[in-house]
């Protein structure tokens, strides 16, 4: 059920499109962007309110909000509260540069443009103890380096927050618009009350980053075979792949460590990124390696189900030596170039800890 209300906030009236029903979930409050309105979350609000309250808002100037022609960040502050954050980093001092309006009518008061310009490019002083006050946990859902936001400054960002945790999405500034679905997808589904520190990255099949694995010597290749295991959950799951530092998992590291002792292999190559999620009753692990190395660790819940651990090479590189006994079968990708790839079945039992708080919940 979709309804507009208008809130009175001091002068003027701040309207807001309510969707969804009180649920287990946290309500949300979605606001645009300078010069978009409540109906650009259109899509994105449908989805998420499933479970929860979400609330759309025209900011003042904006949409059916009050236009009354005086504008800051800090009335704008004052209207609503931000709990998510899209593309946003640390505001720092820029070179000015005077916004030219666009022909035609707007949705909103090309005043806001005039007045808000000059705090963006000349920002007080202020805002880096400012943001190190918020308490409470914070998404920042990065555009990647397409964006003309500049992602260090992203990074500035969270690292000031309490607690505050950011995905990268490659889809330039809007990334809600652009890919909808990955942009939900991201977004916690924690109870009330839960933690968010961490720092993942949505894996882009269509557009490879490397992100997260920069100091890999392979690292093109290493990326590729990432974005392989990226489509293949996509194409036959639906579902989305997430990654995030190996240090920010340890205990699906310690998993798949362990997992590896069955066969004495001990990987000497540092672990830089990890992924765990659940589909169709099973637990998938993945840890990608700076080496190039990937392995990926198959768990199915129900007794008597398959469990194995894959191990796979990125493009280019040698078989790792504690691996040589293994016999390895060369597979090419799209993706990944040639890639080469092994496994072992699991026998006794070694069950998957519980899943991690930046996980995606089980899909069935």
């Amino acid at each position: 059920m979709t309804r507009r209300t208008a809130c009175r906030v001091d002068e003027v009236e701040i309207s807001v499109v309510r969707r969804g029903e009180p649920g287990d979930l946290p309500s949300l409050v979605l606001l645009p962007g300078t010069g978009l309105t409540a109906q650009d979350w259109g899509v994105v609000a449908d989805d998420l309110a499933g479970n929860r309250v979400v609330h759309a808002v025209d900011l003042r100037g904006h949409g059916r909000s009050s236009w009354p022609g005086r504008y800051s960040v800090d009335l704008m502050a004052q209207d609503v509260r931000r709990l998510v954050l899209e593309d946003v980093g640390l505001l720092r001092s820029r070179e000015p540069a005077t916004p030219q309006r666009p022909e035609g009518v707007l949705d909103f008061d090309w005043r806001v443009a005039e007045q808000v310009r000059p705090e963006i490019d000349w920002p007080a002083a202020h805002w880096p103890a400012t943001v190190a006050t918020i308490t409470a946990p914070t998404l920042v859902v990065a555009g990647g380096a397409t964006s003309f936001v500049p992602q260090d400054s992203i990074t500035d960002l969270v690292e000031l927050l309490p607690d505050g945790r950011v995905v990268t999405i490659d889809a330039d500034h809007e990334v809600h618009a652009a890919r909808p679905a990955d942009f939900v997808s991201t977004l916690p589904r924690l109870p009330r009350g839960s933690r968010l520190t961490c720092m993942s990255y949505v894996v882009d099949f269509s557009d490879v980053s490397t992100v997260g694995l920069e100091s890999s010597p392979v690292t093109d290749a290493l990326a590729g075979l990432r974005a392989k295991e990226a489509r293949y959950f996509s194409t036959r799951y639906g579902h989305t792949f997430v990654t995030v530092p190996a240090a920010q998992a340890p205990e699906v590291l310690a998993w798949v460590t362990e997992l590896l002792a069955l066969r004495d292999l001990v990987v000497s190559s540092p672990a830089l990124e990890v992924s765990d999620l659940e589909v169709e009753g099973t637990r998938w692990a993945h840890v990608f390696y700076e080496s190039g190395l990937a392995v990926n660790a198959l768990w199915t819940l129900a007794e008597g189900g398959k469990r194995a651990v894959g191990l796979k090479l990125s493009d280019g590189i040698e078989v790792p030596e504690e691996l040589g006994a293994f016999r390895f079968a060369r597979q090419r990708s799209e993706l990944a170039g040639t890639i080469r790839g092994s496994y072992f079945v699991v026998k006794g039992d070694h069950p998957p800890p519980p899943l991690g708080a930046w996980a995606h919940p089980p899909m069935t």
